[in-house]
């Protein structure tokens, strides 16, 4: 697959993800502490990748917790529903660079093995991409 990589945003203290979009795939580098994100901030960037979904055909999300070292229920639940949404699009959500920390946390909230998500991680993005479609 060509690689038409485009920057979205660059990052920021503020932002819960860092947004890269390769052709139809948007990797969303979660922020190292996305918790401390306020409520607006949260539904601000979740409406964005929505709509950069709409553009996608399929959509196809990627979770990146290379810098993420602690996640909370609240940004679970934004991961799942944006992944429910690129499933209703015939896409899907996987995650990449996950720690066994937060792999615990995950599995601790439920969300590892849940049918709401259960998603498949990848070791790289390089490998993600080379599975498509997931």
């Amino acid at each position: 697959m060509a690689s038409n990589f485009v920057p979205m945003e660059t990052t920021s203290p503020t932002k819960l993800f860092h947004i890269e979009r390769r052709d139809n795939v948007s990797i969303l580098r979660l922020a190292p502490h996305p918790f401390t994100q306020r409520y607006e901030s949260i539904h601000h960037e979740y409406n964005a990748v929505m709509r950069q979904m709409e553009d996608l055909s399929p959509p196809y999300l990627v979770f990146d917790f290379s810098d993420c070292r602690y996640i909370d229920s609240i940004m679970v639940g934004t991961m799942a529903q944006l992944t429910r949404r690129a499933r209703t699009l015939d896409g899907n959500a996987v995650l990449i660079h996950v720690s066994n920390q937060i792999e615990e946390m995950l599995r601790s909230l439920m969300m590892l093995e849940s049918r709401k998500a259960a998603w498949q991680k990848y070791p790289s993005l390089e490998d993600a991409i080379a599975d498509l479609p997931w």
